[in-house]
């Protein structure tokens, strides 16, 4: 890697050993990032508690207002799916009556008027998704955060390194489906996988002084199957693209997602 290279250029030069770019928006492929912020930025405990339980309660929201934005086809009691379609028939309607006549100026407004034509209750169920996902991997980054900071006296050393070999662990582990080995070189303490040459590669760019195979062998018992098999993304590609060519009616899409969404993790559908 080229000295001249910014730290986050340098970064995505190692996550792209493991991915391939994904994604076709008006912007192009891109790659999956890797968080490199530092693991605690709480100054106390209270102040953690406090994000902890915001994420929770927004988590909490998200699925409670994606559950009833598709309880109409989803929903055990009849009648309140039928609730349902008459109160999202009469946001979309509102929408689609308040979108019509504006003028698009902005990406803002394209995002607007692209819901509103599509249904604005089932593509708001759609972004959820995402939100869904995103509210999911903070509450697991704050869980780690909890193990790592505030459930005991002391914290233990080399904090940020454990932390990156993790986040970097459970990216290889959910691009190639499987768990990420380690191991040094009978030459001496040199890498001797792809994870732990990128491991100490990505501690070089960071200035992480620590050893990479201790770190790297801590974030792989961290990781769950989850991290291995995390449920499919049935929304990928939905709507129409730019080209014109149509793709499936994000309502069956949604549907598809619904059942992978929580798959195995004994809660319910969303």
């Amino acid at each position: 890697m080229s000295e001249q290279q910014s730290v986050s250029e340098q970064v995505e030069e190692i996550v792209k050993r493991f991915c391939e770019p994904r994604g076709g928006s008006l912007l192009g492929p891109s790659l999956p990032t890797l968080d490199i912020s530092k693991p605690n930025s709480h100054e106390s405990k209270a102040d953690f508690l406090q994000e902890k339980t915001a994420v929770l309660d927004a988590l909490a929201h998200a699925e409670g207002v994606a559950d009833f934005m598709i309880a109409q086809y989803r929903h055990k009691d009849e009648s309140v799916g039928q609730m349902a379609a008459r109160v999202t028939s009469f946001i979309d309607a509102r929408a689609r009556g308040q979108r019509s006549s504006d003028l698009v100026k902005s990406a803002v407004d394209v995002v607007w008027r692209a819901a509103a034509d599509v249904g604005v209750c089932v593509s708001t169920a759609v972004i959820l998704v995402d939100i869904r996902d995103g509210l999911r991997e903070r509450k697991q980054e704050l869980a780690d955060q909890e193990k790592e900071f505030w459930s005991g006296n002391s914290r233990p050393p080399n904090h940020y390194a454990r932390t990156m070999a993790l986040r970097l662990a459970r990216l290889i582990a959910r691009e190639k489906r499987q768990r990420p080995t380690i191991g040094s070189s009978r030459d001496g303490n040199f890498p001797s996988t792809d994870f732990g040459r990128a491991l100490e590669d990505l501690f070089q760019v960071l200035g992480i002084t620590a050893n990479f195979r201790r770190a790297g062998t801590w974030a792989i018992a961290q990781l769950t199957d989850d991290d291995i098999a995390p449920p499919l993304n049935a929304l990928a590609g939905i709507g129409v693209n730019f080209l014109g060519s149509p793709q499936p009616d994000p309502r069956n899409a949604l549907m598809n997602a619904l059942d992978y969404g929580l798959k195995g993790q004994g809660k319910k559908t969303f």
